[in-house]
């Protein structure tokens, strides 16, 4: 694995541990924080929601989110409902033959 292999590996693993921290603790999952924070032994990278949604490109799917009638609390859960809607897009897109369709109020409807 070449240097910048390494470090980019790095850089994702640091993103999916400060989106985790950021659902656990909006979520007060406590425990289960602690239970991280003891158990992750690397270095700990302070990074801001704005940082790293810049970072990973996510500017508008959080200005979307926002805009939403019942947006997401954390940033995990506007990636799965990210995901799950460009899934849906394409088999969809698939089935009639379309592509480039996309909505815009996201796949999962909150009902809390």
């Amino acid at each position: 694995m070449s240097y910048l292999d390494t470090e980019i590996k790095g850089e994702v693993e640091d993103f999916a541990r400060s989106i985790i921290r950021e659902f656990l603790i909006k979520k007060d999952l406590a425990e289960t924080y602690q239970t991280l924070e003891r158990e992750d032994t690397r270095p700990k990278q302070k990074v801001t929601k704005n940082q790293l949604a810049r970072s990973l490109g996510l500017e508008t799917l959080i200005r979307r989110n926002k805009a939403r009638k019942r947006p997401f609390n954390t940033m995990l859960e506007v990636l799965v409902d990210f995901l799950a809607e460009r899934r849906v897009n394409r088999e969809s897109n698939s089935r009639i033959g379309t592509s480039g369709a996309q909505t815009t109020t996201g796949f999962f409807s909150k009902t809390e």
